[in-house]
């Protein structure tokens, strides 16, 4: 058993390495690899404390890294939630107003300390309060749930920055934001873990840590995420596009004026219609919320309330399904020994195969090429 957590141990930190290494290689914006970089460094820190507890427990050099390692926590909370504003945002470093995220760490060591020293002055247990933190573990639970609180805040963050995105571009590398999301959940899967482990080892006795199992699941989520590929993280979305989408999303249509909108959009979607039939705007790979509204003559908040709320749907849906629908006219009707597939994709208004692959089977139920043979019987390049 001890041979088995060394080696994922070890692995652990090999890939936490190699992640770090290609992270610094990568074309992303400096903030955005300086924040990651800084989470992994953090999480090598714990790594390694284990490792010493592992062969050198009792030794100084054990004992100080796990004091170093004491409340650290509480530092990548903060920086997981700087790191997801750093991909959606044009947000390029720290303000002052943002370090209040971090004053959790500093205040948690003063409080501990304190219990500490009181419970050194005071041998006897006098202290109720500090005999009860002792046993309980508080300082553990808080610095847990503070941890889970940045991280579930951080997945109400993504998804919003999500909806915005769907609601405003018509192309979305989503892998990069699937990495992002394995991260997220990955990270509240593993405390919770740790969690689990902890509450047992309240009530069974166990001969060894069970901040093991913690750290294996994390070793694990690491190559994981490693094997997945650690994808390039761009600046999203523009600053008055982000205003603009929390505007719409916070000041919703009064009831009172819900008939005298639906009459208003009954009326501009004939029009509407007729722009998108004629001039074919989702052709364009590069469409967005903001050109199409000035090709409809309207206004970015009015086109992403007339899709929301009128077709139920959102500005990537809608501009892909046109994109899909012109996709399939094109394979029954082109001579497919002159064009391929892809060809005829990425003159629809795709950017990729992968995102085309996923979208076409997503509308139609079938594959590019089970469309074909089911709706034409002619040889597919």
């Amino acid at each position: 058993m001890e041979l088995l957590v060394d080696f994922i141990l070890v692995s652990g930190f090999i890939f936490s390495i190699i992640v770090i290494f290609l992270t610094l290689k990568s074309p992303q914006k400096r903030f955005t690899k300086r924040i990651l970089t800084n989470i992994y460094s953090l999480a090598i820190i714990y790594i390694v404390s284990f490792y010493l507890e592992l062969h050198k427990d009792g030794s100084v050099l054990s004992n100080i890294m796990e004091l170093v390692c004491f409340g650290l926590i509480l530092l990548i909370g903060p920086m997981l939630y700087f790191y997801i504003e750093s991909i959606f945002t044009t947000k390029s470093h720290l303000v002052k107003r943002d370090y209040i995220h971090f004053i959790t760490h500093p205040t948690f060591w003063i409080c501990s300390i304190g219990a500490m020293v009181i419970n050194e002055i005071y041998e006897r247990e006098v202290i109720k309060w500090v005999v009860f933190v002792d046993k309980y573990d508080l300082f553990y639970w808080f610095e847990t749930l503070v941890f889970i609180g940045y991280i579930i805040y951080s997945i109400f963050r993504f998804y919003k920055f999500r909806r915005i995105l769907f609601n405003n571009f018509s192309s979305i590398d989503e892998k990069r934001l699937a990495w992002t999301k394995k991260l997220l959940f990955g990270l509240l899967i593993v405390m919770f873990v740790d969690i689990l482990s902890s509450i047992i080892d309240l009530f069974i006795e166990i001969q060894w840590s069970t901040g093991f199992i913690t750290i294996i699941a994390y070793v694990f989520l690491l190559i994981y995420l490693a094997y997945y590929g650690t994808y390039k993280s761009n600046i999203f979305i523009p600053e008055q596009m982000l205003s603009l989408n929390i505007d719409i999303e916070n000041k919703k249509e009064e009831i009172s004026k819900e008939e005298q909108l639906h009459n208003e959009f009954l009326k501009f979607e004939n029009d509407f219609n007729q722009i998108i039939l004629t001039s074919t705007p989702y052709l364009d790979p590069e469409l967005n919320l903001n050109s199409l509204a000035q090709l409809a003559g309207t206004t970015d908040k009015k086109l992403s309330t007339f899709l929301n709320q009128h077709l139920n749907t959102t500005f990537y849906d809608f501009i892909n399904t046109k994109r899909v629908e012109a996709v399939k006219h094109k394979l029954l009707t082109e001579d497919l020994q002159q064009y391929s597939i892809m060809g005829i994709a990425f003159d629809c208004g795709f950017k990729s195969k992968s995102s085309f692959n996923r979208i076409f089977k997503k509308e139609t139920g079938l594959s590019p090429t089970q469309y074909i043979t089911t709706h034409k019987k002619i040889p597919v390049l």
